[in-house]
């Protein structure tokens, strides 16, 4: 995989405090001056041996190598707009990164007795990342002004490269678990699932090739999984799960300092439906989540990453999916969540809405097949979406306005058309042309916005061919 970036709209300002004043292409930065590029090479292999009808061993292993970087000009979150001039920060990344994975699991089944059925699964995880990189920007300074009324873009590529580079940032992230689970279903009706991971992991920063100790970690985890299924019919469950995380991150942030590994916990109990003979399916949740070492974007620095401290979500949400008549299919779900910041290393956080989480959010997918005659493989689909507040406060203190991110709601269309050889479909998306910002967040700082547009009215044409000979006409 091979791509890049020429130039970019990211974290427009707004004017006087409003948004959306500067057309959503105006541009921070031109193709000569903001150059990224990002290659990624990925192996994947598969093994699987069937011992009998019951028993099976699947090994699986995967290996990604890639690099990441460039010179780029961005806007400078650190730096207020003065005299119509938005500041940006000339910065330069260049990473590499090589991450193998390896897996290893029988799974099989076997009764107990005429009434208990056991599902069992044993596997063992292997994974290894590696990076390293250095980076370097004027972030703060005050440079590369941009005159908004009337901006000149040309900037000498060169003398946007005359800052220090940090030292070269070398790390790594292991992990090697073993997981069980034993999914139990006792007398047709209730289904037990009991499940443990144990995961030995570790993280090393390198100076100069050596181990830094300072930054040597090694964990030891156990994490449970428990959950209770009733089945009041082959249609109608209920269930409640308990479930534990722990997770070695890596990333980068602008301090160059290793995160902590993700942990918490999960618990969920909802009930799921089938109808019509199985052709829609209804589901209701909530939910209850627990993350502790939570990584989010770095509003302030892009292409970083910050660290809070524990976020806790609960909420609940609505799914359904099928067929309402033969001819007209729904894809449709809804998300209420109270995503709240319950530890943080500033206290006057504690309490506040967790950044760039929406309070709502759902989306509405309508398919409509043409059932006969001559113009049977026509159909016409119609999608809704919705995102609600999401905060984008940073370096907030106690008694300043809680901002949030406007609300949006966006129109989709498609039309496609097939048969047994050929398909094309054509995808209309924002068909109302509708303004928003896909991320942001408002400086209390240098009181104001920056945020990044999303798309205006936009379209996809695809075209397919099926290589697989109908078995009827051969």
């Amino acid at each position: 995989m091979y791509g890049r970036r020429s130039g970019n709209n990211d974290y427009l300002p707004s004017i006087d405090g409003k948004m959306f004043v500067l057309p959503r292409n105006f541009a921070v930065a031109d193709a000569a001056t903001d150059k990224l590029i990002a290659t990624d090479n990925y192996y994947r292999i598969q093994l699987k041996h069937s011992f009998n009808d019951n028993w099976r061993l699947i090994a699986q292993g995967a290996y990604v190598n890639g690099t990441w970087g460039g010179y780029m000009l961005n806007s400078d979150g650190d730096v207020p707009v003065s005299n119509d001039t938005l500041y940006r920060a000339s910065n330069f990344e260049d990473w590499r990164s090589f991450i193998g994975t390896s897996q290893v699991f029988i799974d099989g089944k076997f009764n107990t007795g005429r009434k208990v059925e056991h599902k069992i699964l044993f596997g063992f995880d292997y994974g290894h990342i590696w990076f390293n990189g250095q980076s370097g920007g004027t972030w703060g300074e005050q440079k590369v002004g941009l005159y908004l009324p009337h901006p000149q873009y040309y900037v000498d590529p060169d003398s946007l490269k005359h800052f220090q580079l940090s030292p070269l940032l070398e790390g790594e992230i292991g992990w090697a678990a073993l997981y069980a689970e034993d999914h139990m279903k006792i007398a047709g009706k209730l289904v037990v699932t009991l499940a443990v991971r144990f995961e030995y992991a570790f993280s090393n920063r390198f100076d100069d090739g050596i181990p830094d100790e300072e930054y040597k970690t090694i964990y030891k985890e156990f994490t449970p999984r428990f959950g209770l299924t009733w089945l009041f019919s082959e249609d109608i469950s209920a269930y409640a799960l308990y479930d534990q995380t722990f997770y070695p991150q890596t990333g980068k942030n602008i301090q160059s300092i290793p995160f902590k590994p993700l942990t918490g916990y999960n618990m969920e109990t909802g009930i799921k439906g089938c109808f019509f003979n199985k052709k829609l399916i209804l589901g209701l949740s909530a939910f209850h989540i627990v993350k502790n070492n939570t990584l989010t974007s770095d509003p302030l620095h892009p292409g970083y990453q910050i660290q809070t401290g524990q976020v806790t979500s609960s909420g609940f949400d609505f799914d359904m999916t099928g067929n309402i008549t033969r001819s007209l299919t729904v894809n449709a779900n809804y998300e209420y969540a109270d995503a709240k910041i319950t530890k943080d290393s500033d206290p006057n956080m504690v309490g506040q809405r967790n950044f760039g989480t929406p309070d709502h959010c759902g989306n509405l997918w309508l398919k409509y097949n043409l059932p006969k005659g001559q113009f049977k493989n026509i159909s016409f689909a119609m999608g809704y979406q919705y995102v609600g507040k999401r905060s984008a406060v940073v370096n907030w203190k106690a008694g300043e306005e809680i901002k949030s991110l406007p609300v949006y709601n966006l129109l989709d269309a498609a039309l496609t058309w097939h048969n047994d050889k050929f398909n094309v479909g054509l995808n209309v998306y924002n068909i109302t042309n509708s303004n928003y910002a896909a991320i942001g967040y408002f400086n209390t700082d240098i009181n104001g916005w920056r945020y990044t547009p999303g798309e205006p009215v936009n379209f996809r044409l695809s075209f397919g061919v099926n290589l697989v000979r109908n078995k009827k006409n051969q």
